[in-house]
């Protein structure tokens, strides 16, 4: 490889990892920040082994813009290379580009702001037959408030089966007070149970409870906790305590420690394989996945028991049960715990690979 491609190329994470330890000065901490964010590995809230803030060095403004620059040449270098491929008839003869080459461009069309050109490429995809353009399109039009135009986009990728269409037309349906139709779509969504989404129970029993239907929320949230969702059972006590059924409440706070509370205990005490072996138990008996779930999020946010974590995750997905790391996967995305997510992706590209050779 020539120099030319190695100066465009872009250094696998260890090596932002390693090149971090030893950046002492600030000369060095700015020539990597400026690096890593033309190479589009560095975010803006990304942040040293110390704590420090990687672009405190710079005043906001300035580090904001960098981002934005830097992401407006990636998306316009992606649009660039897209439009190439489709105009050699690449896209027509590629069955894979055909597929994800229109998708990206309708991503980085958004970024751009060119938010009525990301839809129609959409609109193309879904007239094709794919259903995951559909809610695309839906969002779209929802975006800039035609709910009725979203709606009926939504619904149509609901009855092509895709999951996140289904879902986003839940919400609609609920909104509007249609809780039967809501439920019916909700149970196509987290079923079969192997590969279905389970946090719908739980989406729609907030749904309900927002109504002040506590009756549906309350056998919603069962559903949930059932299917495996166990820190729903704060929800559902609160709800019996709402209500003034304080032995109701009292039986849930039992069923919730019979659950979890002794494999806690063993994992406090540095007992490892035994915690793992009840998270199993619970799930092997049917009661709930839901220790699982639990037992993973405790050791990925803590730096000290994140290994033990990854390994719990490989096991998981070894298991079968990949949907409760995909999920613990995106709780800790939301709450910040970007080391622990960039770790599990990491077992998912180890899975991919074993399953590719």
């Amino acid at each position: 490889m020539g120099r030319y491609e190695l100066r465009h190329g872009c250094p696998p994470a260890p090596f932002w990892a390693a090149a971090l330890q030893h950046a002492y000065t600030d000369e060095d901490r700015r020539a990597l920040a400026t690096s890593a964010y033309e190479r589009g590995r560095v975010r803006l809230s990304a942040s040293v082994s110390d704590g420090t803030d990687l672009f405190g060095l710079y005043d906001r403004g300035s580090s904001y813009v960098l981002g934005q620059e830097a992401d407006r040449a990636r998306a316009e270098s992606a649009l660039a290379t897209i439009s190439e491929q489709r105009a050699s008839g690449q896209l027509q003869r590629n069955a894979i580009l055909a597929y994800f080459y229109p998708r990206q461009e309708a991503h980085h069309l958004d970024e751009l702001g060119e938010h009525e050109r990301a839809a129609a490429v959409w609109r193309e995809l879904a007239d094709q037959g794919h259903p995951d353009a559909f809610v695309h399109v839906g969002l779209h039009h929802l975006q800039f408030g035609r709910r009725t135009e979203a709606e009926r986009w939504f619904r149509r990728g609901a009855e092509a089966g895709d999951d996140d269409a289904m879902q986003e037309l839940v919400f609609l349906l609920a909104e509007d007070g249609l809780f039967d139709e809501a439920a019916e779509w909700t149970e196509r969504i987290a079923r079969p149970a192997e590969s279905g989404d389970i946090y719908a129970y739980s989406r729609l029993a907030y749904r309900y409870k927002r109504a002040g239907n506590l009756t549906q929320a309350k056998i919603y949230f069962r559903k949930a906790i059932d299917a495996g969702l166990v820190d729903c059972y704060q929800e559902l006590i609160e709800l019996h305590l709402e209500e003034g059924d304080i032995e109701g409440a009292r039986r849930l706070y039992a069923e919730a420690g019979e659950t979890s509370a002794p494999m806690m205990r063993a994992e406090e005490q540095g007992e490892h394989a035994k915690a793992d072996k009840l998270a199993f138990t619970a799930r092997d008996r049917g009661r709930s996945v839901g220790p699982l779930r639990f037992l993973l999020w405790h050791r990925l946010q803590r730096p000290d028991t994140l290994g033990l974590g990854t390994a719990l995750a490989r096991t998981v997905i070894d298991a079968g049960e990949a949907f409760i790391v995909q999920g613990v996967a995106s709780e800790l995305s939301a709450a910040g715990h970007h080391r622990a997510v960039e770790a599990l992706q990491s077992v998912f590209d180890e899975v991919d690979e074993s399953v590719g050779q």
